[in-house]
């Protein structure tokens, strides 16, 4: 779990990264170049919430965010859930807000989940390098 969480969030920062995105709590400007963690991969439905666990691996659920707002305000939900209509539509947020598919996390999923993420980051990042 602890390895497809890393690459998926890993793949979030760095697709957020090329698009040159802000917090999406609070807009502030997000040093992505800065190793060691100035920049989270926050959930705006909460992994630990029953309906945020089933969304731990959702594009539309989790977006780059500042440290403060992520781990120092409870995620700010109330700003994220601002930016993130600004990002993908309200329509797709109260899509997200009523969701209650489950989600089996087999060992056989996880690591596809991995995979398939460690690549996307790989193939963007090198899209984005060659065309910036």
């Amino acid at each position: 779990m602890k390895e497809a969480q890393a690459a998926f969030n890993a793949y979030v920062r760095a697709r957020d990264r090329i698009r040159d995105y802000r917090c999406i709590s609070c807009e502030k400007y997000l040093n992505y170049e800065k190793v060691g963690g100035e920049v989270d991969a926050g959930h705006y439905l909460s992994r630990g919430s029953e309906a945020g666990h089933f969304l731990k691996f959702h594009l539309w659920n989790v977006h780059s965010q500042c440290v403060v707002c992520n781990r120092f305000q409870q995620g700010a939900s109330a700003g994220y859930r601002v930016g993130l209509i600004w990002r993908i539509g309200h329509e797709k947020v109260e899509w997200l807000e009523n969701h209650d598919h489950r989600v089996d996390y087999s060992l056989d999923y996880l690591k596809r989940i991995k995979t398939i993420f460690t690549k996307k980051r790989k193939t963007m990042l090198a899209r984005f390098r060659k065309n910036p």
